[in-house]
């Protein structure tokens, strides 16, 4: 039959990687890679100046109303402006 042996053990103790370190070291990465995104506004003769204004507010949250007022005046003026330039997460 089996003999129980005594004495001391070897015991290895290992600790399992922090698996929200390793995702948030991932989504990091291809963060990284993601290409810069921009908002381009085009002039047009159907929308309003205020429309314009609110809409550009609303969807580039950093963007005061002030500065959306000079994005709208410049795509009035040259037909086309960059209203924004950002990589999503």
């Amino acid at each position: 039959g089996e003999q129980e042996r005594g004495g001391a053990g070897v015991a290895v103790l290992t600790k399992p990687p922090d698996v929200e370190k390793v995702n948030d070291f991932e989504k990091k990465e291809a963060v990284d890679k993601e290409p810069i995104w921009k908002v381009l506004l085009h002039n047009d003769d159907v929308h309003t100046f205020d429309y314009v204004i609110d809409t550009i507010v609303k969807v580039v949250r950093t963007v005061t109303r002030k500065k959306a007022h000079r994005i709208t005046m410049e795509a009035h003026k040259s037909g086309l402006v960059a209203a924004a330039s950002f990589s999503f997460p």
